[in-house]
């Protein structure tokens, strides 16, 4: 009898506790409270455009085909089908889900403040979500924005720790202050790389608290305790990844807009963007029902886990990878890393990729699916969640294939090859990308599409020298039309500056530096000229000879201050009848000569060539100048007076002038007497007659001279100018500049290119040095001696091996 009363007590225990289980599950939940945010940080602000549909979409939209017919970049188009696959296998898992299955985690809300009511929750040991707009006051602080887990005691996801985000209420905390107006925040060594709110000292503890009391937007705040946040964000969506259909829609878009509020505020942090940036993705491939309900931007983060998605359902579907893609994989696959060219100058290197890419492949890359199936691999920035994988059958895995890799790399090196220069002065201190002298070390891809007001300014007036002036130019307006102001002199540095600026734009400046060893002064005029045949002609022995004569025979011609249109025409003649000579190379003469027809060059660099010829040497010097300054047909005596002090300047006999010009003349007569002096069919006077027969007759004895002996001569006073004085370089600082110890860590670091941020930490503990301190000692080291630094980081810790290089001599 007691054992059939023992058996209807117990189904009336059990009959009761039913109803009371449908009822919860039945309950509606409690109306949220006001979580008292400004506009500008608000999850719920931003998702505001959405919230009137979010509610509906888990009945209306999440079975519905994802539409992609708007017109979209391909970037996008890429998205577009990455969810329309994802939509069709999410629909097909959640049909074979267990309706009746529970969720992991019971989600509820506290909707008193009143920290005297803890006595509500039953069993508060437990761990527990708080949903966003749930209020609770933890240690005399108010929290009313949810978002957290809360309980003295929550096991890890990873089965063997306890939940490093969970609020435990018993904790110690210091007293609650005003972080508003504060611009530092208390941190000591318990919030380390991996925080716990268990193991953060009270001081600690207590500014967690503060700042989740807020609005959690203090943009000063160290970035462990928002990661410690973050993680909380993070076991709310791994925790129900089998089931995340279970997490209402609606909480679960406030906790996506969450992560993107906290990456507008912390995005500075590479190390939270790249983890926040996964949580996304993750989020998106488990549910890629919200995409529906997302702006296009919110896809413009960049991620391992996307970017396989991406190109899984691309390679599936038969479409070719594009340049963007193929740049993704570079970034993502563990085969490559990037060198210190396309780190420094990333977005100059993204262009760059793209050009050549789309050079190389105009169509994309088309690649046959392969049989590896795709995993989805997450590593969660909470430590006491781990490592997280799932299997998609329906997808390849093509990031594993080298053959297209191999490609794609190929073309990296290329780009990081030509960005080399350019990347080596951006190193420098000072230097700005917007300057000249980083504008014309950039590639001319580059430059041909940099819309910089500089360039802008310079192409226009390049244009009116070209039309307008017929090349000629001064330098005081080429380097006003830089916006650079004018050296008081032109040196080395300053003209190859000059002479890069000009062939970015397929110019060249006449004199060119790669050719002649003119030196420029500011006061000079240049030649720019736009036929791309002078960019890079090789000079022969030939245009060395001509062009010495050119220089000398504007000498001559400008005695008296005033050069004859018969001078000018001789010399120019004398260039078109050498046949010796190549058209590029007559084409640069004639250049040259208008050049040195407009400047002063003088003798610089000539005088000492000159005083060691010997006399038979000065001899054929002597006639040559005599004959081009007879080419005006007349020797007046003002002009011999100018003619001896030639000589004498040039170490000749002055007393042999009139000598010279006598035995010139009379040979030039003895041609004139035997061509006939009428008048020609064009009208041609008899005076202009006899002026192009003495032209004809210098021209002829020009070439005559020009005997192995004269060429011999020629050649050995060709130099120009005298070479520029060396400036004496400064010793570089050696390794004792370095302490011993930041030394020892040094030669360790410069064994590899590329360090792993925990790597470089351990090392660093070796050495009982403190990383960021150890990375500023070595690059001031590095800035003393080779002006750039040694050491970047992005993350990771690089080693620049071209610094290197200069560093070791």
């Amino acid at each position: 009898m007691a054992f059939y009363k023992m058996v209807i007590f117990t189904c009336i225990v059990i009959f009761f506790s039913l109803i009371i289980i449908f009822s919860n599950k039945k309950q509606k939940p409690p109306t949220p409270t006001s979580r008292n945010r400004t506009q500008k940080n608000s999850a719920s602000q931003i998702a505001k455009p959405y919230q009137d549909n979010i509610l509906s979409v888990e009945t209306k939209s999440e079975k519905s085909e994802y539409d992609s017919k708007s017109q979209q970049p391909y970037s996008q188009n890429n998205i577009n089908s990455v969810i329309i696959e994802l939509s069709t296998q999410y629909n097909d898992d959640k049909q074979s889900v267990n309706k009746n299955e529970d969720d992991e985690l019971i989600t509820f809300t506290i909707n008193s403040g009143n920290h005297s009511k803890k006595s509500k929750i039953q069993d508060i040991e437990d761990g527990r979500w708080l949903p966003p707009d749930s209020s609770i006051t933890i240690q005399n602080r108010e929290l009313n924005k949810g978002f957290i887990f809360y309980g003295s005691k929550l096991m890890g996801l990873n089965g063997y720790s306890s939940e490093d985000s969970v609020i435990d209420p018993v904790l110690p905390v210091s007293k609650p202050v005003e972080i508003e107006n504060e611009t530092e925040f208390y941190t000591d060594a318990t919030l380390c790389y991996w925080p716990s709110y268990s193991g953060l000292s009270p001081q600690c503890r207590g500014i967690y608290l503060d700042w989740l009391a807020s609005d959690r937007s203090h943009p000063n705040m160290p970035i462990g305790y928002v990661f410690l946040y973050f993680y909380g964000l993070e076991r709310r969506i791994i925790a129900n990844k089998n089931s995340i259909h279970l997490i209402d829609i609606k909480e679960y878009f406030e906790i996506f807009y969450e992560i993107i509020r906290l990456r507008k505020i912390y995005d500075s942090n590479y190390s939270f963007n790249n983890y926040s940036g996964n949580l996304l993705a993750l989020m998106i491939y488990l549910r890629p029902v919200i995409t529906k309900q997302l702006k296009n931007e919110l896809f413009q983060f960049s991620n391992e886990l996307f970017f396989k998605l991406i190109l899984a359902v691309t390679v599936k579907n038969e479409k070719p990878v594009k340049a963007s893609l193929a740049l993704d994989w570079l970034d993502y696959t563990p085969e490559y890393y990037f060198r210190t060219a396309a780190r420094r100058c990333k977005e100059e290197f993204r262009q760059l990729f793209f050009l050549k890419f789309n050079e190389h492949f105009p169509a994309g890359i088309l690649i046959k699916p392969n049989k590896t199936r795709l995993k989805i691999d997450y590593q969660a920035a909470n430590r006491s969640i781990g490592f997280c994988q799932w299997d998609n059958p329906n997808l390849p895995d093509p990031s594993i294939l080298t053959k297209p890799l191999k490609s794609l790399i190929a073309i990296a090196e290329l780009c990081t090859n030509l960005l080399g220069e350019y990347s080596r002065y951006l190193a420098r201190e000072n230097s700005s990308r917007n300057d000249i002298t980083a504008l014309t070390l950039l590639p001319a891809e580059l430059f041909n599409k940099n819309d910089s007001p500089v360039i802008k300014q310079f192409r226009a007036w390049v244009n009116h020298v070209l039309l307008e002036q017929n090349g000629l130019a001064s330098v005081k307006d080429f380097w006003k039309n830089i916006n650079t102001e004018l050296p008081k002199a032109i040196n080395k540095k300053d003209n190859e500056l000059m002479q890069r600026m000009a062939n970015k734009f397929g110019l060249t400046i006449i004199p060119d530096s790669r050719i002649q060893t003119i030196k420029i002064n500011p006061e000079d005029k240049i030649v720019l000229h736009d036929s791309p045949d002078l960019v890079n002609f090789q000079p022969s022995a030939e245009f060395r000879y001509t062009e010495l004569l050119i220089r000398l025979g504007v000498i001559v011609a400008n005695i008296d201050g005033f050069i004859h249109e018969k001078e000018k025409e001789l010399l120019k003649r004398f260039i078109e009848s050498n046949q010796n000579l190549q058209d590029t190379e007559k084409q640069y003469l004639q250049l040259f000569l208008i050049s040195c027809l407009n400047n002063t060059h003088g003798m610089q660099g000539l005088r000492d060539k000159i005083a060691k010829l010997d006399s038979n040497q000065r001899k054929i010097i002597s006639h040559l100048l005599i004959s081009i300054a007879l080419a005006d047909g007349d020797a007046a005596p003002a002009e011999i007076k100018q003619i001896e002090k030639l000589y004498t300047a040039l170490g000749l006999d002055k007393f042999t002038v009139v000598n010279d010009i006598h035995t010139l003349s009379a040979s030039s007569n003895k041609t004139l007497q035997k061509q006939p002096l009428a008048a020609s069919e064009n009208n041609e006077t008899d005076t202009d007659k006899k002026s192009n027969i003495i032209l004809d007759s210098a021209i002829l004895k020009l070439h005559e001279s020009e005997t192995s002996d004269v060429q011999s001569l020629l050649s050995s006073i060709f130099t120009d100018i005298e070479e520029e004085p060396t400036v004496p370089q400064p010793e570089l600082p050696d390794n004792q500049n370095l302490d011993s110890t930041h030394q020892q860590l040094l030669n360790i670091l410069i064994t590899k290119e590329h360090w792993k941020r925990d790597e470089y930490i351990e090392l660093c503990k070796k050495f009982n040095l403190l990383p960021d301190g150890a990375i500023e000692t070595i690059n001031e080291w590095a800035y003393e001696c080779v002006d750039a630094p040694l050491i970047e980081e992005n993350n990771d810790i690089y080693i620049d091996f071209e610094i290197l290089t200069e560093l070791q001599g």
